[in-house]
């Protein structure tokens, strides 16, 4: 893991455990990640340089449109727009 995704990572696993909902988010997730990894399509949007970072965090943002905490929701939103 690079020095950046265990920052992101850590960072992550504090703001959880003060909501005390890591089950939760984890679960989101973990569902989020099967969706991308069974979407060749979407998983080259979704870190497509070219994209501008606000369209590729529309996508996640549409994709998980009301089916994820507001955690879950900006986490990912942060690491699609930083292409990681």
């Amino acid at each position: 893991m690079s020095d950046r995704a265990t920052l992101y990572a850590a960072g992550l696993v504090e703001i959880v455990r003060a909501e005390g909902n890591v089950n939760e988010v984890q679960d989101e997730l973990f569902r989020f990640a099967k969706v991308v990894e069974g979407n060749d399509e979407l998983r080259q949007a979704l870190a497509d340089p070219h994209l501008p970072a606000e369209r590729r965090q529309q996508i996640a943002e549409d994709l998980l449109g009301g089916k994820a905490s507001a955690t879950t929701v900006g986490f990912i939103s942060m690491v699609v727009a930083t292409g990681r």
